[in-house]
């Protein structure tokens, strides 16, 4: 079918305000909000394309009346959600159509009997907190660092870490039941929802756990286009503190000692000297690592317990207590972490890792680091590089997260910064870390070689769930495509 048959078939099914083949609309859905998916935006690279056309459905039979137009076309078919990852999830390596799932955006129900709340897959996490508030709730996982803008279908297609997973665990873990059409079209309902008769929201009934085939699967097995999700009292009081180290080692065991008997609700930890300098505001002498910490209750008194600990705990590996707005500002996410220019500049690897095994993989970190260290940006002794590790995830685990800046306008910069992003994610899959927001990253080609038996199995899946082949056609390397990304 032609673009204009098809832009015409659309019309039929959204109304023509919700599609456009404009240059312009095109070029807005198709990039991510890191260097590291613009980077690979034409004209930057011939590996990825722009969408021939974009559409913007409001309901689930909508969405599935476009996936049957796709398949009876044999149109490959992009999904999109506010565009804040960096994994290449939402970059398009075939041109069809890309459903952007913005305008999704209905809260469905608040149900106080399930403490749930059930969204259409666009709502942003903005809105969520926002609503909830209204009712003096919240969710558990916050959302994404800084990316309020992000949607809630997204953050579920990465199995996303969030603010406050310390205490929470990450999105996924909250997760009840989902809605999702199938590549094929179909739809279907998960949980307790697979009985359309049930009065409540629940996850692990009515045989397998089919909502867990779609968490984190950058969209490869259907489109999410509601979901329900845990929501708890918000707190009334909170508390912060920040602390210097002597040592890294010393830093992880005491923040492993605090979450392991759940006094925060999140933290943020500075790394290595060269992270502390970058990173915190003032100058600090002979201080190795900086803790961040958070909390929040509905008791005064438990608030004061909780830092008591801290403070208690941090004295015990020789801490200093430093000034409490660095956690305020970082490890709460009030003013929000992360910027657009920021990130637009980021080249990094976030990945699971127990917060006891920092250590062991950061000598070999700065090392690689120091290797690249003519292509960052700063002045020289202050390139802007940084290892941290953040609350995303349970005890006691972390979110390690480690990157740099480099201008991704120089072409020679750019090619040299994503050499470096291969060797970071090579290296993390070397150390055995757990990678949680694949989409097409290239360090799926050096996954897949080691689990051979888990990637065939899931293109198995694929197979049978897509026969055509049109759903986000590369996303986790499940196609026919080779393993390998080339910028």
């Amino acid at each position: 079918m032609d673009q204009n048959s098809l832009y015409e078939q659309l019309v039929k099914i959204v109304g023509p305000e919700r599609i456009s083949n404009k240059d312009f609309a095109r070029l807005a859905v198709s990039v991510e909000s890191t260097a590291i998916g613009i980077s690979f935006l034409s004209p930057f690279s011939k590996k990825f394309v722009l969408p021939k056309i974009v559409v913007k459905p409001q309901t689930t039979d909508q969405v599935a009346d476009i996936i049957k137009l796709a398949n009876k076309t044999k149109t490959p078919v992009m999904v999109r959600g506010g565009g804040s990852g960096g994994s290449l999830g939402t970059v398009s390596s075939q041109s069809g159509m890309l459903i952007d799932m913005t305008d999704m955006d209905q809260i469905v129900e608040v149900d106080e009997a399930s403490m749930a709340i059930r969204v259409q897959a666009g709502v942003t996490w903005g809105k969520l907190r926002h609503e909830l508030n209204k009712h003096g709730l919240r969710p558990g996982p916050l959302g994404p660092h800084g990316t309020w803008g992000a949607t809630i279908g997204g953050a579920l297609s990465y199995d996303s870490c969030c603010i406050e997973a310390n205490k929470y665990g990450q999105l996924s873990e909250d997760v009840l039941t989902l809605q999702v059409v199938l590549p094929t079209g179909d739809i279907i309902e998960t949980g307790s929802r697979i009985n359309p008769k049930s009065p409540i929201y629940h996850r692990y009934c009515n045989g397998p756990d089919l909502a867990g085939l779609f968490l984190g699967a950058s969209g490869a097995m259907g489109v999410i286009t509601e979901a329900t999700v845990r929501i708890y009292p918000k707190e009334k009081y909170m508390a912060h503190a920040t602390f210097g180290f002597k040592s890294l080692k010393d830093a992880c065991r005491a923040l492993y000692e605090i979450s392991d008997f759940a006094y925060a609700n999140d933290f943020w930890m500075l790394c290595g000297k060269h992270s502390v300098n970058i990173g915190y505001p003032e100058p600090l002498d002979e201080i190795e690592s900086v803790v961040a910490l958070y909390t929040a209750a509905q008791d005064q008194r438990i608030v004061e317990v909780w830092k008591d600990k801290w403070i208690e705990t941090a004295k015990k590996y020789k801490a200093i207590e430093l000034d409490p707005s660095f956690a305020d500002k970082y490890a709460s996410d009030h003013s929000g972490i992360e910027t657009v220019a920021g990130q637009s500049l980021s080249w990094g690897v976030c990945n699971i890792w127990p917060i006891l095994r920092v250590p062991e993989m950061y000598d070999d970190i700065v090392g690689l680091f120091m290797k690249y260290e003519k292509i960052m940006m700063g002045d020289l002794g202050k390139k802007l590089w940084s290892i941290n590790a953040v609350g995303g995830a349970k005890h006691p685990m972390c979110d390690f997260c480690y990157g740099f800046t480099a201008d991704r306008s120089i072409p020679e910069i750019r090619t040299k910064a994503y050499e470096a992003l291969q060797e970071m994610q090579k290296m993390a899959i070397k150390h055995g870390a757990a990678f949680y927001d694949l989409g097409r990253l290239p360090a799926l080609a050096h996954l897949w070689k080691t689990a051979k038996p888990a990637h065939k199995l899931l293109k198995i899946i694929k197979d049978t769930l897509d026969p055509n082949k049109i759903m986000n056609p590369g996303a986790l390397m499940l196609d026919e495509e080779s393993c390998t990304v080339s910028n």
